[in-house]
């Protein structure tokens, strides 16, 4: 008998990332993940009028932005007796 191989559905995460810095002191920080697009890039783009003061932005912050991160749940797993 072949084992049966579980159901999978591909889906995406949608991960707000905040980045900054210049050359070799860069650096990229994941903020929050969701499921829907919209609602992250909303949060994106409200990080992004958080991050400024009246110098300008705050520490070496560039902005945010929303990347998509595919997804792959298995469901139900259940091991075979």
């Amino acid at each position: 008998m072949s084992a049966k191989k579980p159901k999978t559905r591909k889906r995406a995460i949608y991960l707000v990332t905040d980045f900054g810095g210049d050359w070799e002191d860069a650096w990229e920080r994941p903020v929050i993940a969701f499921t829907d697009k919209a609602r992250a890039e909303e949060c994106a783009a409200k990080r992004e009028t958080r991050q400024y003061d009246e110098y300008g932005p705050v520490w070496d912050y560039e902005g945010s932005e929303v990347k998509e991160v595919p997804l792959v749940d298995f469901g139900d797993r259940q091991e075979e007796k």
